[in-house]
């Protein structure tokens, strides 16, 4: 039983692992897009107050 159950496990794994990994780059991505909209958005009111 454990072993049919750890022989499955195994053949998800990679799956599983690859979906992580698109997870966490998708997030990072994501991170990355907000960090420069909010900066362009700053410069963006800076310039307008400074004119």
């Amino acid at each position: 039983m454990l072993l049919e159950n750890f022989e499955e496990w195994d053949k998800m794994m990679p799956i599983v692992l690859i979906c992580l990994y698109r997870l966490a780059s998708l997030i990072k991505m994501f991170e990355i897009s907000s960090v420069s909209i909010s900066n362009t958005l700053e410069r963006f009111n800076f310039n307008i107050m400074c004119q």
